[in-house]
């Protein structure tokens, strides 16, 4: 059986004991680069066979080997067992976040998706703020890979964290700081004002704000 961050083995004793009963088993961990994790192997100091693995990752793929101990020493290693694949876990933080600022007052952010989804699909992502090196604060959630966020404040430090959420949770934070822009001329002209209405002591205008501001 195989959870999360778990495993539970059990195994056969020895067809053949040397003449003295196993007291106790390695667990040697073999990941998914095939590389078995030489003697740094858990004890189990029982002649029970079989042992709960823990602190393993989520969504990757683990075999065991095992050897058996008895007065006289470790028997040799078993051959290696099936791959298992533990359940899925939250995604890797998203990566090669980018941003720019959109005016005075907004920033385009711009991020890659993560290197691995967790085994269950990204459904989108989670855009926090910090001003001035605040608490992060929620600002909206976005299920492409960019997005502009608008209202901010010139002169103003600001730094964005962007998160991955699938079904098991949210990934850890990728982070983008950024610094807006201060004031630094005065704004372009506005377009001419439209006449809306007139009556016997007052009129009605409008126009457009200018351009550049």
């Amino acid at each position: 059986e195989v959870g999360q961050t778990w495993a539970s083995l059990v195994w056969d004793a020895p067809l053949d004991s040397g003449g003295s009963t196993p007291h106790a088993y390695d667990v040697a961990l073999v990941t998914n680069t095939e590389e078995e994790v030489g003697d740094a192997a858990w004890r189990t100091d029982s002649s029970v066979p079989g042992y709960r693995m823990k602190g393993l990752r989520g969504n990757t793929r683990y075999a065991f080997r095992i050897r058996a101990w008895n007065a006289a020493g470790p028997s040799p290693w078993s051959l290696t067992s099936e791959v298992w694949l533990t359940a899925p876990t939250v995604p890797g933080p998203p990566h090669d976040v980018v941003s720019s600022a959109f005016g005075l007052w907004a920033v385009s952010l711009a991020w890659q998706a993560p290197l691995t989804d967790g085994g269950s699909p990204i459904l989108k992502y989670l855009l926090s703020a910090s001003v001035n090196s605040s608490e992060f604060g929620n600002i909206s959630t976005v299920v492409n890979l960019s997005t502009v966020v608008e209202n901010l404040l010139s002169s103003t430090i600001y730094r964005f964290c962007v998160r991955a959420l699938n079904a098991y949770g949210a990934s850890a934070c990728a982070e983008q700081t950024l610094r807006m822009s201060s004031v630094t001329s005065v704004p372009s002209v506005p377009l001419p004002p439209v006449l809306l209405d007139v009556a016997s002591n007052n009129v009605t205008v409008a126009w457009q704000p200018p351009e550049f501001f």
